[in-house]
């Protein structure tokens, strides 16, 4: 055989990486499927050793099971499920230390109130670099607001990571000394947001709340008169923001819509009282399950505007 050829015949499979640990904990429920599906399309991106732990604590039966598997992409990647009942519980911390790949971050994705008790919270919270909530597990926001602030570790939030389109689209657009002079001159701000809900989202006026939060903490608006409203767009996922209209004391107008054929486009429409720009369109990515956590994963560190936004929420 000539050496040229060696390469031609070889046949190497996949390779095994990970570049995090991803603990994710949720009860055994409608979410649990959905968290599987964005945990899976986060690996797809960020390969990394998964323990998806799945806690029945409806049941008062004596079961504790674990499942190792392996995801293929295109690398290899480690697939430790764990089922647990209420009593077996606090055994789960001991389970998965001798899973964890050392010197590795470690992200714990909680899937459930973290105003509710649960046994090993303060043990996953402990070992965690980044923890990851979503708030369409509660239904109190203020109180979601005060118990995320009051952890620990650097925290971030996966409905806060669905609006990021939103922040870009409004920090590309407010650019500049005279868009700044307009924020200021801010008199009344609509949001319309998808109200369609699924088996997994319920509280679809999260988003638009969390846009209003983060407006009004980023610029001190104490006078500017929000109206949060709901609509229906099948095409886009349950409480995504479906348009936003913002007007000045000066009657400037900023309407930005979806555009019910493409979703992922935004319509701008900007006008004064003497003039009227052409309207363009801003491209937002396209909705996937998991691109939320994906967002969440690539941030260092806590968002200050987050943690702005957490403070002037947990004060409603």
């Amino acid at each position: 055989m000539n050496i040229s050829e060696i390469p031609s015949k070889l046949k190497t499979g996949p390779s095994r990486a990970s570049l995090f640990n991803l603990i994710v904990f949720t009860q055994k429920n409608a979410r649990a499927d959905y968290l599987r599906t964005i945990a899976h399309n986060a690996i797809v991106r960020f390969p990394s050793r998964v323990i998806f732990i799945t806690a029945d604590r409806k049941s008062h039966a004596d079961e504790l099971s674990a499942d190792v598997k392996t995801i293929q992409t295109d690398v290899m990647c480690d697939w430790i499920d764990i089922s647990a009942t209420e009593a077996n519980l606090p055994k789960i911390p001991f389970i998965i230390l001798p899973h964890l790949l050392t010197d590795l971050p470690i992200y714990v994705v909680w899937g459930e109130d973290p105003t509710l008790s649960n046994p090993i919270a303060s043990a996953l919270e402990n070992l965690a670099d980044r923890l990851i909530f979503d708030s369409e597990t509660t239904d109190h926001l203020s109180r979601f607001a005060k118990a995320a602030l009051d952890r620990p570790t650097d925290i971030a939030d996966l409905c806060w990571a669905r609006t990021e389109s939103w922040r870009q689209l409004l920090a590309a657009v407010f650019h500049g000394e005279e868009r700044a002079l307009q924020l200021k001159r801010m008199k009344s701000v609509g949001i319309t947001y998808n109200s369609v809900t699924s088996p997994f989202f319920c509280h679809t006026q999260t988003q638009s709340r969390y846009l209003r939060g983060w407006l009004e903490s980023q610029l001190n608006w104490k006078n500017v008169q929000f109206s949060i409203q709901s609509g229906e767009n099948k095409e886009l996922a349950p409480g995504a923001i479906i348009s936003l209209d913002m007007l000045t004391t000066q009657g400037e107008h900023f309407a930005f819509v979806r555009t019910p054929e493409q979703p992922h486009q935004v319509k701008m429409m900007l006008s004064t009282p003497d003039r009227c720009e052409i309207p363009s369109n801003f491209i937002f990515t396209k909705t996937q399950a998991g691109l939320s956590l994906v967002n969440e994963i690539g941030h260092t560190g806590t968002s200050a505007h987050f943690l702005k936004l957490m403070e002037t929420l947990s004060k409603e």
